[in-house]
């Protein structure tokens, strides 16, 4: 047909692009002969859309020679991951159908989509943007001093180191260690999921170490999460950018990273009531280093409440059920727990999350 296509994404009012988010794609049909293309189908797969609604069709009634004619739709973003864009099919009939006509063409596009977040409309200061990307880096006020900094947008005047401040003629701030008592950890099993589509156990995790990984950064809270094996996720953006990438079957099993020990901190395990042995694992750790335990619930058409479950309950670790549709109702719940724990960190996190935006 000789004829070229360029896909894009359209300009968005926010750089990245997460779940549920509704992106424009453009498709340039671009004909660099010396005469024009008539009636042809413009087929277009699109990753980013649901399993039912990828296809696209868009009838091109002509192109001019030297000329392009665009066509544009929009899709609301089903499923995290690194999505790629495959070939694009022209279609061609003569008429009354006697024969059809059917070429390829490749036109590349990667898209990246970020885990739903739920935000804290509570926490959420004039420097944060609204998809929580670029979180500031805020000054750590727990653990040894070790040092001053520039001070930087969100961070603590209480903060604030005088005596660098007036060496340097500009504020500092004081920075410590992570106190390592003070830390939250998220844990859950990426070896297994049950469910279908986005509604599975993984992707609830996700969402939830997402989110309550924000609420960390946003309150200047040591965060880290098990298993994501030796990798460090020591910002919000590494664990944004890790938690859109996780795919099934790729970090270690739960009853692996919690049978090493835990360091000091507290814990917060997103586990499926259906498996029993993540159940029976976080079991063995010690109560006292267990803040919650999320049980996702109703995915799975076998569900049997286990003793080990029953252990947890009765040792005094707080359960939290989420259903599927459930995680704000879920982050509510973890809100009632912080505001009955003793350990601030805690308390600072799950009051930071008991809310939801996106």
């Amino acid at each position: 047909m000789g004829l070229r296509v360029t896909r894009r994404l359209r300009a968005k009012a926010t750089r990245d692009i997460f779940e549920s988010d509704s992106v424009e794609i453009e498709l340039e049909v671009s004909n660099a002969g010396l005469t024009p293309r008539f009636l042809f189908t413009l087929v277009e797969l699109c990753p980013l859309a649901s399993p039912d609604r990828e296809e696209r069709r868009f009838l091109v009634g002509a192109v001019p020679p030297r000329s392009s004619v665009v066509a544009r739709y929009s899709e609301q973003c089903y499923m995290r991951g690194k999505h790629s864009f495959g070939s694009v099919v022209l279609e061609a009939s003569a008429p009354f159908g006697l024969f059809r006509a059917r070429r390829r063409v490749e036109a590349p596009l990667d898209v990246l989509v970020y885990p739903e977040v739920f935000q804290s409309e509570g926490v959420r200061t004039p420097s944060v943007p609204a998809d929580g990307r670029n979180l500031p880096s805020l000054a750590r006020s727990t653990g040894e001093f070790r040092g001053a900094r520039e001070y930087q947008s969100g961070d603590s005047l209480r903060a604030v180191h005088w005596r660098s401040s007036a060496r340097h003629d500009e504020l500092m701030v004081k920075e410590h260690d992570r106190s390592p008592e003070t830390q939250v950890t998220v844990a859950f099993d990426a070896t297994k999921s049950f469910g279908a589509g986005r509604e599975t156990t993984l992707e609830y995790s996700i969402k939830l170490a997402a989110s309550i990984a924000r609420a960390c950064f946003l309150q200047g809270a040591p965060f880290s999460m098990t298993p994501p094996g030796s990798r460090e996720l020591t910002s919000w953006n590494t664990v944004l950018g890790y938690l859109a990438l996780l795919r099934y079957g790729q970090a270690p099993a739960l009853p692996d990273a919690l049978s090493v020990g835990m360091s000091a901190g507290r814990l917060v395990a997103v586990v499926a009531l259906a498996d029993s042995e993540s159940i029976n694992a976080l079991s063995r750790v010690p109560p006292s280093m267990v803040a919650a335990a999320v049980i996702l619930r109703g995915f799975a058409p076998d569900e049997e409440r286990s003793t080990d479950l029953d252990a947890l309950e009765q040792a005094g670790v707080p359960l939290v059920i989420c259903a599927p549709g459930d995680i704000p109702r879920t982050l509510e719940s973890l809100g009632e727990v912080g505001r009955h724990a003793t350990e601030g960190s805690l308390q600072a996190l799950v009051r930071s999350a008991s809310g939801t935006e996106r």
